[in-house]
């Protein structure tokens, strides 16, 4: 039986070893329309507009190459973007949760470890992560991978899928041997 504690440090492991992770691709802008910027000023990659410098401005702000045009400094702004939500759930199904020997880890216990290493990369990009059918809301921030790791190993004997509250991304881990009509009636909702 996997622990929390385990659970942890098996998913830093493989977290450690991949590269940066980013949700910036088109593909999944068009999924989750929802994190596009909300045409203000604030925290996100894409280029908003340009302000005059202002004394309270730390001097990396400035964008140097539009204030050589002329006699002012100008502090480049970035759009507000909101954090995408991605959800976790791991098929619960007695062959996804079987190992041929007790030393064996089962497939259940792997698709945890790689969800949360997942977990811990988006959750250092900026994004909201919490498991699907989960009674605790998506968190973001330093304390979202711990959060997420607890409700992996708690939602272990959950087998129903329920609709997010809100729009999200859904990572699903299973060995897919069901039909494919058991999985078109668990993925409807």
């Amino acid at each position: 039986m996997l622990d929390l504690t385990t659970l942890r440090a098996e998913a830093e492991i493989i977290a450690r070893q991949l590269p940066g992770l980013s949700l910036q691709v088109a593909a999944a802008d068009v999924i989750h329309p929802g994190a596009a910027g909300r045409k203000r000023v604030g925290s996100g990659e894409q280029f908003w507009q340009y302000r005059r410098y202002a004394q309270t401005d730390a001097a990396d702000r400035i964008d140097w190459r539009r204030s050589a045009r002329g006699d002012e400094y100008f502090v480049r702004e970035t759009e507000l973007e909101t954090a995408r939500t991605i959800l976790f759930w791991a098929d619960q199904h007695q062959g996804f949760d079987w190992a041929g020997s007790s030393e064996t880890p089962t497939k259940a216990t792997r698709a945890r470890i790689i969800m949360l290493a997942l977990g811990i990369l988006l959750s250092k990009s900026g994004e909201r992560i919490g498991v699907l059918s989960g009674t605790r809301p998506p968190s973001l921030g330093k304390a979202a991978p711990a959060k997420l790791a607890e409700d992996l190993l708690a939602n272990a004997s959950h087998q129903a899928i329920e609709p997010p509250r809100n729009q999200a991304l859904a990572i699903v881990a299973s060995d897919f041997y069901d039909g494919v009509e058991a999985w078109r009636a668990r993925l409807a909702p």
